[in-house]
């Protein structure tokens, strides 16, 4: 349910309120030229729409994420990025494409962000801890995604159209796509393709970050009826492939031979949705059933080059991942008042290769598959209470796991999960916004990789394993008028009962899942924007304090006899600073800009383990701050927005940096990605 007040303030929420609950609520749209910013609850808002991706040609989610308040994303290309939000790792972060969704990662962080900017309509990032209607595990924050339908690409009233892409860039990278789509009579069909070739990019001293390349093809089909204004059904089918010579462990460069050839990563989704409107008591349903089946292929060889004659004697493993869910969700109104409820459903299996590629671990008994399962269910209700001037948004989220491990032992739990919010419009221009949400996430399944030699890992479950859960406190403002847009909040969120996993590589000394940390964080953002005429000005800065306690920490030692680790990793992300300026022409259609990012040095103590006696210890490390300028121009040779063409010098000055959302922190043994040096890219987009 959508309500527009006399401010022009779009209020987007969804909640229901029973006596005992709370929620969040989301908060106003302020449209700046064509890019939209939505705020959640009380963060600064982060939404990027179509129309922004096409001019600046973004291939991927570090290219359109790369100057948002809070968010990270390093590592380099394809699975080997890092996305983090707020300093809470990817593990703790839900990615919802069209409703669908998966926490299970096949190895490592690998698998489970595999999405193509060049299929979506929207990007919305929720950060921190979500609402009752925030879906399951909602801890750490939700990247929320919308895939292009039909209607979003026809230019000029026309009922059918083709979209054509291409772009190159001087790091021997190019890309190239095409969209077919027509809406008529009700009817909506779409086809759209997108590929990507890049060899290893250079940094910024000109070395080759060998590992790096990524060869990337996207494809997107949609078919839909609406049978009038108020219903319509929609099925899509979604597979995203990528593949690259790159480490065992993706996200680290490739030392001299020792990679992967021809690793892979193809991931198919298949969602069938459904949305009514005016349904008598029930003004709004939107329900979806879906399918997300992830495949990793790797040589069974570990470490060494996989050479055309290994190909011929050792096939490829595949290791699989599914996830199958359910979503329902209803709302109704009572008079100004809004109520919204709903059930989530979401079954996640692993099956792990046969074959083991550890060569070390003796054979028979570790070169089994163990497939594991899990099943999260939830129900919600939330609502929406308007007394103007001040909307209070109250609601209750029920969750409940059951998690079957290789071992064969079982952990189930259930968690209640209030969250309250509240919206102050003070006067046209002002509105004050607080937000308390709890939410939990079951433990994610075993690193399906990992489970075909390595019995230990993970193996004995706590029968009294509980959810992690999660509670956010903070507080905002939001100012806009004519020329000025302001968006600023302070934070508190407190994650405990951290799930850890303790890895055992012997069956004398078996793995365990446990709970047995917490990790808070801290920090503000403030994000201001000023135009005046064609001219726009932009200034930004966050800062997040992790820190985390209990029995948890990464072991570094090279015997990895005995790792804890939670499924949280954190990233220190500190001080980040954002500026912008551009200008926009008329005539021609001509915006052209400059940004900057800035990232101060980071300093902390990381906790690992010493070989001999095993005892814990601080070792001080920290990562190196950064300053890194852009520049761009975007042309609209016919005066619309169906014809771009841009172009941008990315990291001027060159500068060698490593993202702070990187894995690692400086002087780690094994090498993370540097992000890319200077580079020319050059990009088209025609809609017709």
């Amino acid at each position: 349910m959508t309500f527009s007040n006399s401010l022009g303030f779009r209020l987007s929420m969804l909640t229901l309120a029973l006596s005992a609950g709370f929620a969040h609520a989301e908060g106003q749209t302020v449209n700046l030229d064509e890019v939209v910013v939505k705020a959640s609850s009380t963060a600064v808002p982060t939404r990027v729409t179509r129309s922004q991706m096409d001019r600046e040609n973004a291939n991927d989610l570090k290219e359109v994420m790369k100057d948002q308040i809070g968010m990270g994303v390093g590592g380099g290309t394809g699975v080997s990025q890092f996305y983090s939000i707020r300093a809470v790792g990817e593990d703790g972060i839900n990615l919802d494409v069209d409703g669908t969704s998966q926490s299970t990662k096949i190895f490592h962080h690998q698998s489970r962000f595999m999405l193509d900017p060049a299929l979506l309509k929207s990007i919305n990032v929720e950060k921190g801890t979500g609402s009752a209607s925030a879906g399951i595990g909602a801890v750490g924050g939700t990247i929320k995604a919308t895939t292009v339908d039909a209607k979003d690409l026809l230019v000029d009233g026309k009922p059918y159209g083709v979209r054509v892409s291409g772009g190159v860039s001087s790091n021997k990278g190019t890309n190239g796509g095409v969209a077919a789509y027509a809406y008529m009579n009700g009817f909506d069909a779409l086809v759209a393709a997108n590929f990507l070739n890049n060899k290893d990019y250079k940094d910024g001293e000109g070395r080759l970050n060998k590992g790096s390349e990524l060869a990337q093809s996207s494809y997107l089909a949609k078919i839909g009826y609406d049978f009038n204004q108020d219903h319509g059904v929609r099925l899509s089918l979604r597979q995203e492939r990528q593949k690259g010579d790159r480490s065992n462990k993706a996200e680290f460069l490739v030392e001299g031979d020792r990679f992967y050839e021809n690793t892979g990563q193809l991931e198919n989704t298949a969602n069938l949705e459904y949305h009514g409107r005016n349904l008598g008591f029930v003004s709004k349903l939107d329900a979806n059933v879906f399918q997300i089946k992830t495949h990793d292929y790797k040589p069974p060889k570990g470490g060494e080059k996989y050479s055309t004659e290994d190909r011929k004697k050792y096939p490829l493993e595949l290791t699989t991942a599914t996830a199958r869910g359910v979503n329902l969700d209803f709302t109704s109104d009572i008079g100004s008042h809004s109520v919204k409820y709903g059930a989530n459903f979401r079954r996640e299996t692993t099956q792990p290769s046969d074959k083991s590629n550890a060569k070390e671990l003796p054979p028979g008994f570790f070169n089994k598959a163990f497939p594991e399962k899990k099943t999260d269910t939830g129900v919600y209700v939330e609502g929406i209470w308007r007394f103007d001037p001040v909307t209070l948004t109250t609601g209750l989220r029920y969750d409940h796991f059951n998690f079957h491990a290789a071992s064969g032992e079982t952990a189930k739990d259930g968690q209640v999960n209030p969250s309250l919010g509240l919206i102050w419009d003070i006067n046209q221009n002002l509105s004050l916004l607080a937000t308390l949400n709890q939410a939990s996430r079951s433990p994610r399944l075993n690193e399906a990789l990992l489970a075909n030699n390595i019995s230990g890992f993970y193996n004995k479950v706590d029968p009294k394993l509980k959810a992690e859960t999660a509670r956010r406190a903070e507080l905002g403002l939001r100012w806009n008028d004519d020329n000025l847009s302001v968006s600023g909040s302070v934070f508190h969120q407190n994650i405990k009962d951290l799930i850890v996993y303790k890895w055992g590589l012997s069956e004398e000394k078996q793995g365990r899942i446990y709970n047995g940390g917490k990790l808070k964080t801290w920090g503000y953002e403030f994000d201001t924007k000023y135009r005046y005429g064609g001219l726009t000005a932009r200034f930004g800065v966050s800062y997040v304090k992790p820190s985390i306690s209990g029995d948890v920490y990464y072991g570094l030692d090279k015997l990895q006899s005995d790792i804890h680790e939670s499924s949280f990793t954190f990233r220190n992300m500190g001080r980040q600073w954002l500026t912008g300026l551009s200008y926009q022409f008329d005539h021609p259609k001509l915006e052209i800009g400059w940004r900057g990012r800035y990232v101060e040095k980071v300093k902390f103590l990381d906790k690992v383990r010493q070989p001999k006696n095993g005892d814990k210890i601080d070792v001080p490390t920290h990562k190196a701050g950064y300053g890194v300028h852009d520049v761009y121009a975007n042309w609209q040779p016919n005066g619309k927005d169906n014809f771009n063409v841009n172009f941008a010098v990315n990291n001027i000055f060159d500068k060698k940096y490593r993202s702070h959302s990187q894995r690692f922190p400086n002087g780690f043994e094994r090498t993370p990605f540097y992000e890319r040096g200077r580079e020319f890219t050059l990009g088209v987009n025609y809609r017709f």
